[in-house]
């Protein structure tokens, strides 16, 4: 069995301070035997200049300027944008919660109704 290295990591810092630390990041990870999963990495950049496009694109990390996912839900600068993403999401919100009302409910309520 493979270790897992599940790492969360939120670098809210200028670019002069994120990249380096990422390459250290990238470079220490190896050496534990763990492997750095790039399609799973992402950046929110505060927008799409070519240096900030470039330095993602040299170490092959995706990015966006809008939004990334993170846990089930998203990550933004833009109040608009996570409105508008919680709307696609409420029926399947709603779903799950009056799954949960059910469950909670007693068995004896079941047989009554």
């Amino acid at each position: 069995m493979r270790p897992l290295l599940l790492m969360i990591s939120l670098l809210y810092r200028p670019p002069s301070q994120v990249f380096p630390t990422f390459d250290r990041l990238a470079g220490s990870i190896p050496l534990l035997g763990l492997t750095l999963s790039l399609p799973k990495s992402i950046a929110l950049l505060p927008d799409l200049t070519s240096d900030l496009t470039n330095l993602c694109a040299s170490r092959g990390i995706p990015y966006s300027d809008v939004s990334i996912p993170s846990l089930g839900t998203i990550i933004s600068r833009y109040p608009d944008i996570i409105s508008k993403w919680l709307v696609t999401q409420v029926s399947t919100l709603q779903a799950i919660l009056d799954l949960v009302y059910l469950l909670s409910m007693p068995f004896s309520y079941f047989v009554l109704v």
